[in-house]
Formats: structure tokens, C-alpha cells, sequence
């Protein structure tokens, strides 16, 4: 039987909780590109602005008119195409009683946004990522994280730091309830505006041998686009779920007759890419 139109309406709120729970964490510092529907392989042009320094004001030298190019641009490829897919018979969704088009959809988008998780935060390693400095030790050393962040001419009120569960922990210790009253770090993992960054996550999937990272906001572009099937009708139901800042889930629900068991798919098609690596410290 085909999901009502309450069902698919719940279950892309709860696949956009889902999303939202997971990817939080890279809405802080991942330049995003709204949704579109896109086939994988496609690339998306995306600009790049890192000027030079303001100066005097000298005629003919620097004035309104001697002004070049200096916006950039860089392509980021849909090459990442992730996909979780669960069955269930007739008898055993009878059986159950489960809410199976909410909580299955929640249960792939947990899935399908760890997966991008990984892939984002992998790109953060010693091949795409030059400049590193001490990881935090304690108290001193974490506030110490704001003039590594300076000297390297990374803005800090734009710029967010990723942390390994045991550093973070670290951080967790140094806030007393009465100093940071807000409770992002217990149901996010996020610790939004400590020490005049714009937020510290946990990030348990930095590549092996980095505890952490100093990334500015606009450091990784993702681009995620809809993925639409080929075939026009050949799915009972197909349809897309997108959270606030642009990056979209589709879903997909038909049956296996000849084994009575209902699939339901989802699947992300992305690209993500480091826009500005010199805008990214890595704390080992």
C-alpha cells in the first residue's frame, strides 16, 4: 500500500531531524549550494573570494579604477553517491505496527548524513591540508587556539574548531554551568561562540592522526542535488526531503511482488570539496 500523504510528510520531517542532527555540525563551516535536481558527475562552479588588502586611496596606483579580478572560481564534481536501502514484508509490517514510513526515514537519513560526515571531515588530512600546530592540552592551550587562528589569517569569529571525542571532552571540562549556560554541547556537540569562535564540534571522523582542526566558514563547499529517477513512473512513490540549509535526502518506496516485501531507499548525491585549504589548520 502506498504511503498517504500524512505519511510522506512525516517521514520528511523526521528524515530533515535526522539530516539536521548529523549535519549540524558542518552547516558551521561548510559552504552549502542549494538543491537542484543533477546527475552524478556533474560539476557545480562555485566563486571563490579572497582579496588582497584595502590601501591608501593613490590615483592611477589604487583608485576606483585599478581594480583586477580577484574573485576565483572552483568546481565542485557530484561524484559521492550514497545510498541505504531496508525491507520489511507484508507480515512483518503487520506484525510490527511500526511507524514505517516516519521512522524509517529517520533511520536513513541518521545513516546516509554519517556517511557525508566521514567524507567531509576525511578531507581534512596532511595531503589537502598544509598547516598544523599542537592540538589542545588543557584550558590555557584551548583559549591558545585563537592566536593560532590569527596568526595564520584565518578570521576567528568565522571559523569553527573540530575536535577528536577525547579533546572535546577537554573542552567540556574547562566550561563551568555558570560561565556557558547553553545546552548545544549535550544535544549537538556543539559549543556555539567559546573563546570568539563561531562554534567547537565533536568530529569522531577526522582522518587518523589529526585530533582536530581550525576551519573558517567558508573553508569546504558541498553541493548536494536531488537525484531524480530516470524513469519517469517506473517508482510507486519517489520524492526529496531538504533541511534549512539546502542539502536534500531522496527517497524511494516500491515493492517486490514475487517476495511480498516492501523496499524503502534513500540515497544522497554530493560533492564536497576544500574551497580555501589555507583557511584550515590541522591540530595533531
Amino acid at each position: 500500500m502506498a504511503f498517504s500523504d500524512l505519511a510522506l510528510k512525516a517521514a520528511s520531517e523526521s528524515a530533515v531531524m535526522a539530516a539536521h542532527k548529523n549535519l549540524a555540525k558542518l552547516n558551521l563551516f561548510a559552504k552549502n549550494f542549494s538543491e537542484l535536481q543533477g546527475v552524478p558527475g556533474k560539476s557545480i562552479a562555485v566563486p571563490v573570494y579572497n582579496l588582497s588588502a584595502a590601501a591608501d586611496f593613490v590615483a592611477g596606483t589604487n583608485d576606483y579604477g585599478t581594480g583586477v579580478n580577484e574573485i576565483g572560481g572552483e568546481l565542485i564534481t557530484l561524484d559521492q553517491h550514497l545510498v541505504k536501502s531496508v525491507s520489511i514484508t507484508d507480515v512483518e509490517e503487520a506484525e510490527t505496527g511500526i511507524r514505517w514510513a516516519a521512522d524509517t526515514s529517520y533511520a536513513i537519513a541518521d545513516m546516509l548524513t554519517r556517511g557525508v560526515n566521514d567524507y567531509v571531515f576525511g578531507l581534512i588530512n596532511a595531503t589537502n591540508v598544509s598547516l598544523s600546530a599542537d592540538a589542545p592540552t588543557g584550558k590555557a592551550t584551548v583559549a591558545g587556539l585563537y592566536a593560532i587562528a590569527e596568526n595564520d589569517d584565518i578570521p576567528v569569529d568565522r571559523s569553527i574548531v573540530a575536535l577528536k571525542p577525547t579533546e572535546f571532552a577537554g573542552v567540556l571540562s574547562c566550561l563551568d554551568f555558570n560561565v556557558y549556560g547553553g545546552t548545544e554541547a549535550i544535544r549537538l556537540g556543539v559549543i556555539e561562540g567559546l573563546y570568539g569562535f563561531k562554534g567547537f564540534v565533536c568530529a569522531p571522523n577526522l582522518p587518523e592522526g589529526v585530533k582536530g582542526a581550525i576551519i573558517c566558514d567558508e573553508a569546504v563547499g558541498i553541493a548536494s542535488r536531488y537525484l531524480f529517477p530516470g524513469t519517469e513512473g517506473a517508482y510507486p512513490q519517489a520524492w526529496s526531503a531538504t533541511d534549512d540549509n539546502g542539502f536534500t535526502i531522496g527517497y524511494r518506496r516500491f515493492m517486490d511482488l514475487s517476495k511480498g516485501s516492501n523496499m524503502f531507499a534513500g540515497d544522497v548525491l554530493f560533492g564536497a570539496k576544500l574551497l580555501q585549504p589555507t583557511k584550515i589548520v590541522r591540530l595533531v
